[in-house]
């Protein structure tokens, strides 16, 4: 029997848990979680067993883990996982990490071993298809809104700017900059604007309080400016694309770790590696530092971005 290791049993650990349980029924899950309360959310206890101590964690066969905790410490939790136990597979949710030294700790680890990260975007129909338009339209992306966690998140159209148009960052811009209070305790997120310019396209993001809608996603056509699509908060709003009519445009994470798994194990997994990743990540981060107070601290490479 297959076995999978949910370390983190919050949100993002219960939607994993859900795919897997609903789709397979020869995989075996390892759930750990520090909150037992977590674990009267598990569906199929006689599959499941429950960890609420780390240093349980020691001398498994793990064909798949998955790190779906809060952004803080997770470099020193994959060194460990790898260094106790045999794992074949790893995904690890984003942000990745807190610090540049945490970033290079991670890739060294992934010239080794399967580290992927989760990027959920590249498995929905609808990018997959923007992905095709890009070979024949010269389009950049532009994504804005009110609350939609810039600093969280941007990870996510980095990482899928990367997965349409393959481009490496050349520099970023933070037109403005500052730190705002995240919902999670300890943690901030980032209200501002950035533009990330690539070998040949650009990339914008921000995140202001003159907007009225969460999310807009925008393509937007380099030769004439006009909009080719927009997105508001996952609904397509405006549209000369007419054949994204009947693309879905969100898939739950609860429909999508059962297809993971299924790719991993045929070598077709759509997620990218860590150290495929890894050179637009530094950019970005070293670019957060370089814009914020956080500059005024050394070494660099260990000072930690306050993100979730």
């Amino acid at each position: 029997m297959r076995k999978v290791l949910i370390y983190g049993f919050g949100g993002i650990g219960k939607r994993h848990y859900e795919s897997i349980v609903k789709k397979y029924l020869d995989i075996f899950i390892y759930v750990f979680d520090k909150d037992k309360e977590t674990y009267k959310y598990l569906t199929d206890r006689d599959r499941t067993k429950c960890i609420s101590d780390s240093r349980e964690i020691k001398d498994l066969d793990i064909d798949l883990a998955i790190l779906s905790i809060i952004n803080k410490g997770k470099a020193s939790i994959v060194e460990d996982l790898f260094e106790n136990n045999k794992i074949k597979n790893l995904i690890i949710e984003k942000p990745l990490c807190q610090s540049l030294a945490e970033l290079d700790l991670i890739n060294s680890l992934a010239i080794s071993k399967n580290i992927f990260v989760n990027f959920p975007y590249r498995y929905y129909p609808f990018w997959i298809e923007v992905k095709k338009l890009a070979k024949n339209l010269n389009f950049r992306i532009e994504v804005e809104g009110k609350s939609w966690g810039l600093g969280c998140n941007l990870w996510h159209f980095l990482d899928l700017h990367f997965f349409i148009f393959n481009e490496k960052i050349i520099e970023v811009d933070w037109r403005e900059f500052s730190w705002i209070d995240s919902k999670r305790e300890g943690f901030k997120e980032i209200y501002g604007k950035a533009a990330v310019k690539f070998e040949t396209r650009r990339l914008i993001l921000s995140q202001q309080n003159s907007h009225k809608s969460n999310s807009i996603i925008r393509l937007i056509n380099e030769e004439d400016e006009k909009v080719l699509m927009e997105i508001e908060d996952f609904k397509i709003t405006k549209n000369k694309l007419f054949k994204f009519k009947n693309v879905d445009i969100e898939i739950f994470q609860s429909e999508l770790t059962s297809k993971y798994i299924h790719d991993i194990k045929s070598g077709n997994c759509l997620l990218p590696q860590v150290n495929h990743i890894h050179y637009n990540t530094a950019c970005m981060m070293n670019s957060i530092i370089l814009s914020s107070d956080l500059k005024l601290l050394k070494p660099k490479k260990n000072i930690l971005i306050p993100i979730s």
